[in-house]
């Protein structure tokens, strides 16, 4: 094999390394994008978010959201905890386990969750996938959801 035929194969190698790994963070990314939107336009998602508003309406502020949080998360209504396939529109998106939703104020500080402690501030990153709380047209909070993978 001459010295130019290895250089062929070596740049073939390259490029085909370069393409798999492209397509793979391609896909990845993708699916990752597609169970936020459909954790984020399913039906349980919309009334967990009209029940945070008028929470919000009733009580002129967040104060106590976590203990209600919960409530309206686990109630039989279907309000929130989702586990297993994500529907939206017959098309079904496996989920690796629960969504996680948390609720952050205009400020952005957290102040419910389905998981974990109360800890800190949404990102820039969070905040622009999260969904905003509208009461009226007044922005009021986010309710942010943590997809599994």
């Amino acid at each position: 094999m001459s010295l130019f035929q290895k250089g062929l194969l070596a740049f073939a190698v390259v490029i085909l390394v370069a393409v798999t790994t492209v397509a793979a963070l391609a896909g990845y990314s993708t699916e990752t994008e597609f169970r936020r939107y459909a954790a984020a336009n399913n039906q349980r998602t919309r009334r967990l978010m009209d029940s945070l508003v008028a929470y919000y309406r009733e009580q002129g502020d967040w104060g106590g959201v976590q203990q209600a949080f919960a409530g309206l998360v686990d109630s039989p209504g279907g309000h929130g905890r989702q586990e297993g396939p994500i529907e939206q529109g017959g098309v079904a998106a496996q989920g690796g386990g629960d969504i996680v939703y948390r609720v952050a104020d205009v400020d952005r500080w957290i102040l419910a969750t389905t998981e974990g402690e109360l800890q800190g501030r949404l990102s820039d990153a969070e905040i622009s996938a999260a969904l905003p709380l509208f009461l009226d047209d007044t922005l009021v909070g986010y309710l942010a959801l943590d997809v599994p993978g």
